[in-house]
């Protein structure tokens, strides 16, 4: 019997998280059945999958007309309803992960209101309303890696929570969350309070660096007029994602054995694991599998949706790869540097535009549920 290669990532220290589910995998049982057959380790709760079942179907529609009858609930609160009930699910799906796990795994990832991630007060009260509304040990609260969502996540590590640091594009960035997060490990402990239980992830983005850094390199091409030069930025299309990613990994390598962590881990610590998002690849020179296997690894979780698991199901090849060829990833950040493209200010843009685009898909699902709502008043 041919070996399932996202069984065999387990041996290698990776966990599978399912990206990209929404209330039809949850209620049509495809969750519980990749659980039950030992590949999802957990969920990332998606807006844009809420949104998309919300227009493409009426998977919702029976919630959401008891939910309208209920004429104290804004939009908002009719959507975060939505969102609640595919964690509440999910999170019972995973449950048995979890509690076999010793708590580590298990997971189902759900963020706050993006209109707010400007406010800190306002969205760490509004984290532990969805924790607590949620009410399951096994939810981990995902707080976009802004400047401000810097500080909220250490105040809610500091406070006990399990909490994902998402939408990282720079490895300055990612040392920033990894700091935060020992930052509220060591606030607790100075408080006397345990911090064996918390579990903490931080959501580093692949694919969207290659999109973007590829669109710079084929203008960079079009205007050259040098055949090696050419052939020099051609190579270079689709490699600065890895690249970035593998030189991340050195980061947690490093920091994660700091004298530093060493000691907090001897308090119970565990290590925050990166966690690799937006892993489908762009570039068609590649194969559509091809982050998935680049960046397999001890302490690291790979979010893949599930086109990506079936395919790595059939042709994945599994083997220790994330600090694999290390000089070659310096060499391609390097090269991009000689061609003057400035890859903080890249990474700047994404994270901005990220949350842009987070906010757009929230208002957008709650634009269609003011809709839906209507068309539910006019039929009474």
């Amino acid at each position: 019997m041919k070996r399932n290669p996202l069984i065999q990532l387990q041996k290698f220290g990776q966990s599978i998280w399912l990206d990209d589910t929404g209330s039809g995998s949850i209620k049509s049982g495809e969750l519980k059945k990749a659980v039950d057959s030992d590949v999802v380790k957990g969920v990332i709760l998606n807006r844009e999958t809420i949104l998309n079942v919300l227009k493409e179907s009426n998977d919702y529609d029976e919630v959401l007309k008891s939910l309208f009858v209920m004429s104290n609930l804004s939009d908002k609160d009719v959507f975060l309803q939505l969102a609640t009930n595919d964690a509440i699910n999910a999170a019972e799906s995973l449950m048995p992960v979890y509690e076999a796990s010793g708590g580590t795994d298990g997971f189902v990832c759900i963020g706050t209101d993006p209109a707010f991630l400007h406010d800190t007060e306002h969205t760490i009260r509004e984290a532990k309303e969805l924790f607590n509304g949620i009410g399951k040990k096994n939810i981990m609260l995902n707080i976009y890696a802004t400047l401000e969502g810097l500080h909220v996540f250490r105040q809610l590590i500091a406070e006990g929570y399990n909490v994902c640091c998402s939408n990282i594009y720079s490895i300055k960035r990612y040392e920033d969350v990894i700091h935060a997060y020992m930052e509220g490990l060591e606030e607790r402990v100075r408080e006397r309070k345990e911090i064996e239980g918390i579990v903490s992830a931080a959501g580093f983005c692949v694919s969207p660096l290659d999109y973007s850094t590829d669109e710079l390199l084929r203008d960079r091409y079009n205007v050259s007029n040098h055949p090696d030069e050419k052939a020099w930025i051609k190579e270079l299309m689709g490699r600065f994602a890895v690249a970035n990613a593998k030189t991340a990994y050195q980061a947690t390598v490093t920091h994660f054995s700091s004298d530093r962590f060493l000691e907090l881990k001897a308090k119970g610590a565990k290590i925050q694991r990166i966690l690799w998002s937006d892993m489908t690849m762009q570039n068609v020179t590649y194969s559509s599998i091809y982050y998935a296997e680049k960046l397999i690894g001890p302490n690291t979780i790979a979010a893949l949706t599930e086109e990506l698991l079936l395919s790595f199901k059939e042709q994945g090849a599994v083997e220790r790869s994330v600090n694999r060829d290390l000089e070659e990833a310096l060499s391609v950040l390097e090269s991009l540097a000689d061609i003057n493209i400035n890859t903080d200010t890249l990474a700047n843009d994404l994270e901005t535009n990220g949350v842009k685009r987070l906010s757009n898909i929230y208002n957008s699902a709650l634009e269609t549920i003011a809709e839906k709502r209507k068309a539910f008043e006019s039929s009474q």
